[in-house]
């Protein structure tokens, strides 16, 4: 069960969204909360065993309309590449469900840009890029997400691709 900022009428029955780690001991909740207001709240999670023991948690947070995205992470793999091997990209940021523009840019080492994408999605996204227009050698990527009210971030990395 969750509720948030002690109120009865925003409490929520979470059985559905459990799933086992394959123990009888331990598993997890995945449960997105959408539309809460700006400010500080509370969430309270109470989990009961089949022998009806409860134990209780409370998180306080705060919510922030219009902050600008966080991207956590950004890999690129395998790193290193193969020319005759498919570029992935793995994305993970802050807002899920924020519709976002993802563009990805790849740079020869002259700084010449050899390679662009654009996706639009409200998920983490994970990017299978042609890249037969690569040639060993070591490149640098970067990838921006921009939001529909315009805010934006960015991250660049190193990859560096190698013969079969």
């Amino acid at each position: 069960m969750l509720m948030i900022d002690n109120d009865p009428k925003q409490m929520f029955v979470l059985n559905d969204y459990y799933e086992s780690s394959g123990s009888y001991q331990s598993g997890n909740v995945s449960y997105r909360l959408t539309d809460m207001s700006e400010g500080k709240h509370e969430l309270t999670f109470r989990a009961w065993d089949l022998l009806n023991n409860s134990t209780s948690r409370s998180l306080n947070f705060e919510v922030i309309k219009g902050l600008e995205p966080t991207m956590y992470s950004i890999i690129a793999y395998p790193n290193p590449l193969r020319v005759s091997e498919t570029m992935h990209f793995r994305v993970d940021y802050d807002q899920p469900d924020e519709l976002m523009l993802v563009d990805i840019y790849v740079y020869s080492p002259q700084g010449n840009l050899v390679y662009h994408t654009s996706r639009q999605g409200t998920e983490q996204h994970s990017f299978a890029v042609d890249n037969t227009y690569l040639t060993p050698g070591v490149y640098m990527y970067r990838v921006t997400f921009t939001t529909t009210t315009g805010a934006s971030t960015g991250k660049a990395g190193k990859l560096v691709v190698i013969e079969n």
